[in-house]
């Protein structure tokens, strides 16, 4: 209950809660996109999975996301906390390792 009145007395917490979690949540997007892709892959066998257009642009929302809000966070006047800067992060490396594996062929 004390969050939600910190929230409505500070007009400068909830953009700040936004941006915190937006990274977080297209992050967790990012993994459940890359596990449903490993079972899909997994699932072919030993054939070479075609490769979709749709994991391209899976793989390239988290890391444009990401790098967007890393340039956003490395640009603002004054700095930004060190832990927006993980946040930020993590959409990133997330959508880097979504690239990855979609580049990658099957045995």
């Amino acid at each position: 209950m004390n969050s939600l009145r910190l929230l409505a007395s500070d007009t400068v917490g909830a953009p700040v809660l936004v941006i915190f979690l937006a990274p977080l949540l297209v992050a967790g997007v990012g993994l459940i996109a890359l596990i449903v892709q490993r079972g899909r892959r997994a699932g072919a066998g030993n054939a070479a999975a075609p490769r979709s257009r749709w994991g391209l642009i899976l793989a390239l929302v988290p890391t444009a996301f990401g790098a967007l809000l890393l340039f956003f966070l490395l640009s603002v006047r004054g700095g930004a906390p060190r832990f927006f800067y993980v946040a930020a992060a993590l959409p990133l490396l997330v959508g880097l390792r979504l690239l990855i594996f979609w580049n990658r062929r099957a045995p």
